[in-house]
């Protein structure tokens, strides 16, 4: 149930400062999460009525970007899914909502993360979710944020994992595959990147580099008969030769709305042992250039193993 006494923010600080208090008392040093208001502002007040206390030490937030399910049909979701303007305007008006959070010095996680609530057939369970999931993972690291967590409550269409019942074992939905990918290419320190788009594509791209290696991730959100395929020359700025090998994401006809047929590296991802795909060699890398093909409707992983220029 929710408590009577509590109707806005005013009315519910007190109330946390006194449930916080009796903890530190008996827990000295415990620090807590702030309260997940799932994009109230009322993180904003709390980040700086908390600053300096010692006391909070994480802001998390639930965002599903596509609102409620109801009245979407899969070309609907689909579309928005991959839409530029998921990239370009939700996500960036998300984060001004943490700003001042990130002001105050505190990290941020979206701890309950998908497209749509509930999901939607043949959009929120196909391919087109490991594509959103790619790029959603990327852009919030690329932008601060602590990590993601996809919500997994059984059984959504939304949910990274399901039971098949008729085999009675658990599998991975095309959002698994998206997981995987940015798993192969997430780890490092994010890299700036200058996207040149001359074609106007529907197309993203993000740079990660660990101390051996510049993973450089493109996602081709082109899809349909006028889908068109990106040739992605990878420009690297102050290094010379190296080798470069490939990760691709794809499906199966280029159909996004699917739900099999999904591969990572020519691989899939079982319940009984390690993901099947395999880095494929790429031409050797000269005078700092990497030239890529991605098809419509597919992403990859680029690995680079780079040396400086002397």
């Amino acid at each position: 149930g929710t408590d009577p006494t509590i109707t806005n923010y005013m009315s519910y600080l007190p109330h946390w400062q006194r449930f916080a208090d009796a903890v530190t008392k008996a827990l000295p040093g415990v620090t807590f999460a702030a309260p997940d208001t799932g994009g109230s502002p009322w993180n904003t007040n709390f980040a700086d009525d908390e600053k300096g206390s010692g006391m909070v030490s994480l802001f998390t937030t639930h965002d599903y970007f596509g609102g409620h399910w109801e009245g979407q049909t899969s070309d609907t979701a689909v579309s928005n899914m991959l839409s530029p303007s998921w990239v370009n305007k939700l996500y960036p008006k998300e984060l001004r909502a943490q700003s001042q959070v990130i002001a105050d010095g505190y990290p941020f996680r979206l701890t309950e993360l998908n497209d749509y609530l509930g999901g939607v057939t043949n959009a929120s369970d196909a391919f087109a979710s490991a594509l959103w999931t790619l790029d959603v993972m990327h852009w919030w690291a690329a932008h601060g944020a602590a990590g993601v967590n996809f919500h997994n409550n059984e059984w959504l269409l939304t949910d990274t994992v399901y039971l098949d019942r008729r085999t009675h074992s658990f599998k991975a939905r095309p959002k698994g595959y998206g997981i995987k990918a940015f798993e192969l290419g997430g780890h490092g320190r994010v890299e700036p990147l200058t996207l040149t788009n001359t074609n106007n594509l529907n197309l993203t791209a993000y740079a990660i580099a660990d101390a051996t290696n510049l993973f450089v991730t493109l996602i081709n959100k082109e899809y349909g008969a006028e889908g068109r395929e990106a040739v992605a020359d990878i420009k690297l700025n102050g290094f010379g030769s190296g080798a470069a090998a490939i990760m691709p994401l794809t499906v199966a006809g280029g159909d996004v709305e699917a739900t099999q047929g999904v591969s990572l590296g020519s691989g899939s991802i079982s319940n009984d042992g390690p993901c099947q795909g395999h880095w494929t060699t790429l031409n050797r890398i000269t005078n700092g250039d990497c030239v890529v093909t991605v098809p419509a409707a597919s992403a990859a992983v680029v690995r680079l193993t780079v040396v400086p220029r002397r």
